[in-house]
């Protein structure tokens, strides 16, 4: 019996597999999965009854003594739009004034400059405590085009923390504590409307010196491209 087409390709996967070296100069994919948990900002978002901040810094509290590496822990967004991120400053004041767990990363949605100005507010004030950060840059006062991109392939769960400027602002000394900054772009101008009540090249205009102080801060940016889908139950 002549082997069927999809052993063919098993046997040629296996036999390429085995090929290959893990010593390599150059990566394009990275090797590893990172799993970001999500709950306090975007599970707790949409919850119609008010949620106290006491309970909210609880959950991320809770959530970080599981074991999880990253976190989503608020948004500093207007409590008009989202009443529920109201108590994010909170939430990141108790985060830097509290011994780390462990090593773990905290992510904070910021969706224009205003949200960035008041994340550099909550770390300044909190820059004094025992776990807290350098009192970041002064707020900017023009558009500062050319913003970069944090595209290290490397484990970003696994970098070595700084020990003296700029960068000892994305994880602290005296601890696993870091954090990153989170922005989001709509994949269509529908949802784009809806949900940032722009347009797309309105919010790349929003971002672009967001991401560029964000990242002369020392603050590593993650980006993502959402979209939204109606299911019809007919």
């Amino acid at each position: 019996m002549s082997p069927t087409p999809l052993r063919c390709l098993a046997r040629q996967l296996s036999s390429q597999s085995s090929k290959r070296t893990f010593a390599t100069s150059h990566r394009t994919l990275a090797d590893y999965v990172r799993i970001v948990e999500v709950g306090p900002r975007d599970g707790l978002q949409n919850e119609k009854t008010s949620i106290p901040p006491e309970t909210k810094i609880e959950l991320v509290h809770r959530l970080a003594k599981t074991g999880l590496k990253t976190i989503e822990a608020g948004s500093f967004v207007h409590p008009k739009w989202v009443p529920q991120m109201a108590a994010s400053d909170k939430v990141l004041s108790s985060i830097l004034t509290t011994p780390p767990p462990g090593d773990v990363t905290y992510q904070w949605l910021l969706p224009n400059m205003k949200g960035l100005d008041n994340y550099f507010k909550v770390m300044n004030t909190s820059s004094s405590a025992p776990y807290g950060y350098p009192t970041p840059p002064p707020s900017p006062t023009g558009t500062d085009n050319g913003p970069a991109l944090n595209t290290s392939s490397q484990d970003p769960n696994a970098m070595p923390s700084a020990t003296s400027g700029v960068d000892a602002m994305s994880k602290a000394k005296t601890g696993g504590q870091r954090h990153e900054v989170s922005i989001f772009m709509a994949a269509t101008e529908s949802f784009s409307k809806k949900n940032t009540n722009c347009s797309i090249q309105e919010s790349l205009d929003r971002f672009a010196p967001l991401i560029a102080e964000s990242s002369k801060a020392g603050y590593p940016i993650l980006t993502a491209w959402r979209t939204w889908r109606l299911h019809s139950l007919n």
